[in-house]
């Protein structure tokens, strides 16, 4: 009855106007029910009180249909009959306001699956939530599986235009009503990473045949380290799907929209880029992650990081033990500390006070945007030269509109998140694969028969880890780009008075070959990758080496890639100047 009443009186900002149509009527008949009885009332000379009190009882029973079949003398006839109207309008538009609640769910459900193509969705919690609005403004047709929603999530979820089942989302009888044997997508994201895998096993037994793109949230970091490096859902396995985390594309989104070079690094340069983190929690990891990934810029200096927590010890261990070859990709100093504290800031301030030796980017990752306001505040004051600080803020807090403008920016907002953008189809992906079916290309045919060479897969069928290596290399582009001094911009703008880049030849394809090459070791080493004989199933690779140490033909694999950048680009409608 909650949910029903809820429905009835849902917050003035949902477009449900037509719930409240009974109401309206309700009231239109009792208004002018009340003032037909009062008029008659009144001409037969009674009391004033007596009037009002038999006008409010007699409108009451014309409100219920419940009337004498000879209207009282002195009642206006007119008045009476629209009252009885709108009575008759009321409970008719109830009766279909009910029917429609009961039987709507179900006939939309019904359709949906019916027609087949649509998207299951498994969860309604924050980031389950912004994935099932997001599909609905891509014009996805979405069933939702959700043991325990609100009445506002549910609420939320069916205006949007989905069709919502309550119970366990792993259990096979409700995948069935679900219809994920005729689904396009299906998107685990509980907030019990258990539970996603659940979802996607299960799914796979109640439709063996059917290859629905399946993508499941994993918001622990070390088992989805793990899951990769053991190839859990890979792509010519029982279970294909592919791993997504919304922190992980928060920071994905951070590092493009606010990269860590935001002054120019050349070859000659001696400046370090630094990156000082505070709070280490699941957001605070994914940012130094994604960082170590992506920061290989033209001096070819390893990215310096400092990670500040009041738990620094204990992350520390479990990160390094997650990533053990990590101090082959960057340089990082954890402290346990409290950035709240005077001496911190200090340190903080002293770190990034040569602006010569350091470009400095402060990360505020803590999950309390107040706090981490107060603190980014303070640091204003400690910092002696330019460093941007980059705030948390969650998707409802209007902090944002009092940030300090230019140096303090808002980020991690879980709507962009889950875009599809951010996990399907995007632009990044569009350039991921073209590299690979360019890599495919200058393939031997021998090595593309080679059943154990997964790498040799199609675009679609590749396993989830190296997916997301071709994305990690399309993520790096703009940083070869801005090393060379170029920017991207869409093809034919008139507006942008640089000169086009077709190819890079000589010292600059040599340059950004260097920077693939640091960039593929970093993203190797991460993915727990060793130096030795090579052995792809023991991710053992002789080529973690430096530059210098490499076969040419090897380091031809990195010129060639180069090559092809302004090709890449184009498949995204991008061009690049100079």
């Amino acid at each position: 009855m909650e949910d029903f009443f809820a429905a009835l009186l849902p917050p003035v900002r949902e477009r449900t106007w037509w719930r409240r149509v009974p109401l309206v009527f309700a009231l239109l008949s009792y208004v002018l029910g009340y003032i037909a009885f009062c008029i008659a009332d009144h001409n037969l000379k009674q009391p004033l009180l007596a009037t009002l009190l038999e006008a409010l009882y007699s409108s009451a029973q014309l409100l219920i249909l419940h009337t004498p079949k000879e209207e009282p003398k002195g009642v206006p006839l007119g008045l009476v009959v629209a009252a009885k109207f709108f009575a008759a309008l009321a409970w008719a538009s109830f009766g279909i306001l009910v029917a429609t609640f009961i039987f709507n769910r179900k006939l939309r459900l019904r359709r949906t699956v019916w027609k087949g193509g649509h998207t299951v969705i498994c969860g309604l919690g924050g980031a389950a939530l912004e994935l099932v609005g997001d599909a609905a403004r891509e014009g996805e047709r979405v069933v939702v599986l959700d043991p325990e929603s609100s009445a506002a999530a549910g609420i939320r979820a069916e205006d949007s235009g989905a069709s919502l089942l309550s119970g366990s989302p792993a259990d096979p009888q409700l995948l069935r009503k679900a219809g994920v044997h005729d689904a396009k997508l299906i998107l685990a994201a509980t907030p019990d990473d258990s539970a996603n895998i659940a979802v996607i096993l299960h799914a796979r037994e109640v439709a063996p045949e059917r290859r629905a793109r399946a993508f499941l949230h994993i918001a622990d970091p070390q088992l989805r380290v793990l899951l990769r490096r053991q190839r859990t859902f890979r792509s010519d396995g029982p279970t294909p799907a592919t791993i997504f985390n919304v922190f992980d594309n928060s920071a994905r989104l951070l590092l493009r929209d606010y990269p860590l070079d935001h002054v120019r690094i050349r070859p000659e340069s001696e400046q370090v880029v630094q990156l000082i983190v505070i709070g280490f929690g699941l957001m605070g990891e994914a940012v130094l992650t994604r960082a170590a990934l992506t920061g290989h810029y033209a001096n070819l200096k390893p990215l310096q990081a400092v990670v500040i927590d009041r738990n620094a010890h204990r992350k520390e261990r479990l990160f390094r033990n997650r990533y053990p070859h990590f101090a082959d990709v960057a340089a990082a100093q954890f402290m346990q500390a409290d950035a709240e504290e005077p001496e911190i800031q200090a340190l903080i301030g002293a770190l990034c006070a040569d602006s010569v030796e350091t470009i400095s980017t402060i990360v505020l990752s803590i999950d309390d945007p107040p706090h981490g306001l107060s603190i980014a505040l303070s640091l204003l004051n400690s910092l002696r030269c330019y460093a941007p600080i980059r705030l948390r803020l969650n998707d409802d807090s209007s902090l944002a509109a009092i940030l300090p403008r230019g140096q303090v920016t808002g980020f991690g907002s879980i709507r962009d998140a889950c875009k599809r953008k951010s996990w399907l189809d995007s632009d990044l992906d569009a350039m991921a694969r073209k590299l690979h079916e360019d890599y495919l290309a200058k393939l031997p045919e021998a090595e593309r028969s080679r059943p154990e060479k997964r790498s040799s897969y199609p675009w679609d069928l590749l396993d989830d880890d190296l997916v997301e290596s071709n994305r990690q290399l399309a993520d790096h582009i703009l940083v070869k780009l801005r090393a060379v001094g170029c920017h991207t911009v869409a093809k034919g703008n008139q507006d942008d008075p640089g000169a086009p880049v077709d190819r890079f030849e000589g010292a600059e394809l040599e340059l950004l070959g260097k920077m693939e090459h640091k960039r593929w070791m970093a993203e190797r080493f991460l993915a727990g990758w060793t130096l030795g004989a090579r052995d792809d199933a023991k991710r053992i690779n002789p080529y973690l080496v430096e530059w210098e140490h490499l076969p040419p033909h090897i380091q031809d694999y990195d010129r060639n890639f180069v090559r092809i950048l302004p090709n890449v680009l184009k498949q995204v409608n991008l061009e690049i100047r100079r």
